[in-house]
């Protein structure tokens, strides 16, 4: 990802959080991961595993394309969705 970066491409990458009950471990290097997405890509949208509906599907794809709307306004821009 660094590389298409640095080539001057948009980079954005969307992930979705563990669920809680499948342990700290997990969600802790999730996190970690997340956190490295964050330096590397313009934006990085992250879905918290509750949000899996038609409804907030839709939401999602308004944040994205908003945000791949401005990508010449922001160096780096993260959206959380929780």
């Amino acid at each position: 990802m660094n590389r298409l970066r640095e080539t001057g491409h948009f980079t954005a990458v969307s992930v979705t959080r563990p669920f809680e009950f499948e342990g700290q471990r997990k969600v802790d290097a999730a996190d970690r991961m997340i956190a490295a997405l964050e330096e590397a890509a313009h934006l990085v949208v992250v879905v918290e595993q509750v949000w899996n509906t038609v409804a907030n599907t839709n939401q999602l794809f308004e944040i994205q394309k908003h945000c791949f709307l401005q990508r010449n306004a922001c160096s780096t821009e993260c959206c959380r969705i929780q």
